[in-house]
Parts: structure tokens; sequence; C-alpha cells
């Protein structure tokens, strides 16, 4: 944990309040972090996270949504999504391509995480 205090400290990365971190949570070197944008005309226009069940269809998670200018990183589930909204995800190696593949998204970068594993 402290080396995720480190990075959160470093690199201005806020975690949520609350949530119940596991140290297996940062061991994994299986996730990737993408930046994805909601394309025009896309499935997911005018839908929210959680009414089409991204997690299932999609298995990646969304962490935070840049929409209208603001980043939010609470209550992204119910947010309403738009084109040209900004999500950052965490997405499974496996699952990557299916997600990059996919029309209703653009993947616009990814990100490796950093592998933090116990001595």
């Amino acid at each position: 944990m402290k080396k995720i205090r480190k990075l959160q400290e470093r690199e201005g990365i806020v975690l949520k309040a609350g949530m119940k971190w596991r140290d297996q949570d940062f061991e994994s070197d299986l996730a990737v972090l993408v930046e994805a944008v909601v394309a025009p005309n896309s499935v997911l226009e005018g839908k929210t996270c959680k009414s089409v069940k991204f997690r299932n269809t999609f298995g990646a998670i969304v962490l935070a949504i840049r929409h209208s200018g603001t980043v939010r990183r609470e209550n992204v589930g119910r947010t309403c999504l738009r084109a040209s909204d900004a999500l950052l995800v965490e997405v499974r190696r496996n699952r990557l391509e299916q997600l990059k593949q996919h029309q209703a998204f653009v993947v616009v970068s990814e990100i490796d995480f950093p592998i933090f594993r116990k001595k």
C-alpha cells in the first residue's frame, strides 16, 4: 500500500473514499487502463453504464467519465452517456480487443498498470 500512496501523491490520483482495496487488487498484470470515447450514434448514447450492464457487457469497469467538460468519479454508473464522453476504463487484457472492436467506442489510449508484487 506504500507504493500506492506514493503513486497517489506523485500523480495526483484520488482513490475513492470508502472503497475497500485488497493487496490482490494491485498484484495482477492482467488488466489495462484505456481511454475510450463514446462514438457518434453509439448504442450507449442516452443510456447509463448501469442500464447497459457495462461490466457484464464489455468485461470492463468505468472508473471515471469526462462529461461536458467535467470529470466525474462518483456515480459514474448513473451518468447518462453522450457521444464524445471520454471514459477511463479498466479492462482485462483478454477482453481489450473486444472493447477496441466494438462500434460503441473509439479507444484512444492505453496505459499499462504498474505491477505491484508482495516481497
